[in-house]
């Protein structure tokens, strides 16, 4: 895998993996850890996510994998946005 320098201090993935649909995968916590852990295997570390993402649903079931198993998150960068919102009355 090619990593790319952003800053003294941060190089990321090339490929990032994205989890805007992880509400759709519906899966569990081992299931999506054993994703992570393919992913990191293959050299893809950069993961990104949002808090609009499911409603905050991608964060949080992210974060019990983090919680379960600090080495995933010891190994990944994670780019995340906050700040987005829903404009009312749109899905």
């Amino acid at each position: 895998m090619e990593y790319v320098k952003i800053t003294e201090n941060l190089t990321m993935s090339r490929i990032i993996q994205g989890f805007w649909r992880l509400t759709d995968w519906n899966w569990d916590t081992e299931t999506l850890a054993e994703f992570m852990r393919g992913c990191i295997a293959r050299g893809v570390t950069t993961f990104d996510t949002a808090e609009i993402y499911g409603n905050t649903v991608c964060e949080t079931e992210m974060g019990k994998v983090f919680e379960k198993y600090p080495e995933i998150r010891e190994k990944i960068q994670l780019v995340t946005k906050t700040g987005i919102k829903k404009i009312a009355g749109m899905p």
